[in-house]
């Protein structure tokens, strides 16, 4: 199964535009439709379909020009450049989205999709192009997305990954704006997961009598909150709260000289990191 919503441009459900999924005619060697339906109320579609792959088109009539509005999966305007959607048997593909301008209206057409690039981890910062549009646009807008729930606040071309988007997929969309058209919008691909920071450890050691006082900083992009451990090979030697990312362990440790292992065990945004002192 196929599934999905259309909605115009300026995100509103678009009921009744029709949707159209194509599979590949090895005989004809070319692709043919398969499967016809329309957006109901809220724009949500479904098209029950064998295993095979697909392109999906949508469409409306526009009588004020006696032509079409269209576009194809993946905010593609041509069919031999949508992308191409593989359903198992039995499988069912769902979020295959599109949008159209609103019938004798000036539309602002994306020709290039946004990208996002940079590191896709809490603390790293992303930065998304505008796309490239027909006509030029005189203003672009951003708002971020976090698995295609909008990010309060994240409205600019740039975004620093918080700690509560670990987990989640990011994206992008970019609203075109130019004057006596309907805006446009374009959707960037989604990220790979939010992946945790990593985190740097830096310690020493220090002999007083027959203590040993290890001190311990943990620095990553975010606020650093958790505990550390410090072991003699696989002997826990204590544990420890950070406060503003440091910690002093007092331990005692055999005579002679000795590796000891400090364990940073991670927070929600930051990764477990490991790091070792010789004594």
């Amino acid at each position: 199964m196929l599934a999905g919503t259309v909605h115009r441009v300026d995100g509103t459900p678009y009921a009744g535009a029709a949707v159209n999924a194509y599979a590949y005619d090895a005989d004809r060697e070319r692709w043919s439709s398969a499967a016809r339906t329309v957006a109901g109320p809220d724009g949500r579609w479904r098209l029950r379909v064998p295993a095979g792959t697909y392109r999906v088109r949508f469409a409306v009539e526009d009588e004020a020009c006696g032509c079409e509005r269209r576009q194809f999966s993946d905010a593609r305007y041509r069919l031999a450049q949508a992308r191409e959607i593989a359903v198992a048997d039995g499988g069912a593909v769902s979020g295959i989205d599109g949008a159209l301008g609103e019938p004798g209206a000036a539309v602002l057409v994306p020709v290039t999709r946004p990208v996002v690039t940079g590191q896709v981890r809490v603390g790293g910062r992303l930065t998304a192009t505008g796309g490239t549009w027909a006509p030029r646009p005189a203003a672009l807008r951003h708002q971020w997305f976090a698995d295609g729930r909008p990010i309060a606040g994240a409205t600019g071309a740039s975004y620093v990954v918080r700690v509560g988007d670990r987990g989640t997929r990011l994206s992008v969309r970019v609203t075109a704006r130019r004057s006596g058209y309907a805006d446009g919008t374009a959707d960037s691909a989604p990220t790979a997961p939010v992946a945790r920071a990593a985190a740097r450890l830096t310690g020493r050691i220090v002999r007083r009598g027959a203590t040993t006082v290890v001190r311990v900083r943990v620095t990553a992009p975010v606020p650093v909150t958790g505990r550390v451990r410090v072991l003699d090979g696989g002997r826990l030697l204590g544990g420890v709260r950070l406060e503003d990312g440091r910690a002093v362990l007092r331990v005692r440790l055999a005579p002679g000289k000795r590796r000891v292992r400090v364990v940073y065990l991670g927070s929600p945004g930051i990764a477990r990191a490991t790091l070792r002192l010789n004594r």
